[in-house]
């Protein structure tokens, strides 16, 4: 239940607006955000001495935001999302929906690191900014998870069933957290849905095993 979600590390990096072509920063500097993000990925020490360098030179927050996406690969979430946390606070940092994105994101990392209240408190701040992101409330109704608060997380789950019907991963949420807390039919319901849409969604197929175990299905 602390695994990722659906954010995708490195495609939402390169779509934040921190990130675009024409900051000044990204103007400024012979590094490529695209490359240093591309580089997390594949060798992430060395993007994190790269981010790290760029960053001393005036590399703003494209620079801080690699070094975040290195940290992230690296292994160390606490440290990561104490980057994007503290990105949401730069001046060159102004758009509300980027900054709910790094905020989603420090959320992500926070869940990996299994600290779920920590999450909750940067998703609460995050949908305020950005309203209705599906994403945001995924995580929220993971971090419910981990608290084993599953009324919580059942209306988390609804919440981001509510802003995208078509999200398998938001179906099968809901229906761990309605299996959870006894409720067969409707668990039932939104497990039918998320492997409608996605026949191979990992938590639907486990779900589906341990409700075909206890002859609920």
């Amino acid at each position: 239940m602390a695994s990722p979600s659906t954010y995708g590390w490195i495609a939402l990096a390169s779509s934040l607006a921190i990130g675009a072509p024409g900051t000044a920063a990204a103007e400024a500097s012979p590094i490529r955000y695209e490359d240093c993000a591309a580089q997390a990925e594949t060798a992430p020490a060395a993007a994190l001495r790269l981010a790290t360098r760029w960053a001393n030179a005036d590399g703003g927050a494209p620079a801080e935001h690699c070094a975040a996406l290195a940290l992230m690969a690296l292994g160390d979430p606490v440290a990561a999302a104490e980057r994007l946390e503290a990105l949401t606070r730069r001046d060159d940092v102004r758009d509300d929906g980027a900054r709910a994105a790094l905020l989603g994101q420090a959320a992500n990392a926070r869940l990996v690191a299994e600290q779920p209240d920590a999450a909750l408190a940067h998703i609460a701040v995050a949908l305020r900014l950005a309203p209705g992101r599906a994403e945001l409330h995924l995580d929220a109704s993971r971090a419910h998870a981990l608290k084993r608060d599953w009324s919580a997380a059942a209306g988390a789950a609804d919440d981001a069933v509510a802003a995208d019907p078509t999200s398998p991963e938001a179906r099968a949420l809901a229906a761990r957290a309605r299996w959870e807390l006894r409720e067969d039919d409707a668990a039932r319901a939104q497990l039918r849905q998320a492997l409608r849409l996605d026949p191979q969604n990992l938590e639907a197929l486990v779900l589906q095993g341990e409700m075909r175990q206890e002859g609920a299905l």
